[in-house]
């Protein structure tokens, strides 16, 4: 399957990407950033570790 390109359906990519992961029983956090400054990498991943430890789902806006 070709992965790359504007015909790709999000749905596609992602299950090709999860289905080539070893473990799957493993958190995944997938991030998809559509503003081109963005640079709160490290923010969200604090908060995922933060809320996960609490055992609690997050959703950042």
């Amino acid at each position: 399957m070709n992965l790359t390109g504007n015909s790709v359906l999000q749905a596609d990519l992602i299950g090709d990407i999860l289905n080539k992961i070893p473990n799957d029983d493993e958190d995944i956090m997938w991030v998809q950033v559509t503003q081109p400054l963005f640079n709160e990498f490290k923010v969200m991943i604090d908060t995922w570790n933060d809320k996960k430890t609490k055992n609690m789902m997050v959703l950042l806006q």
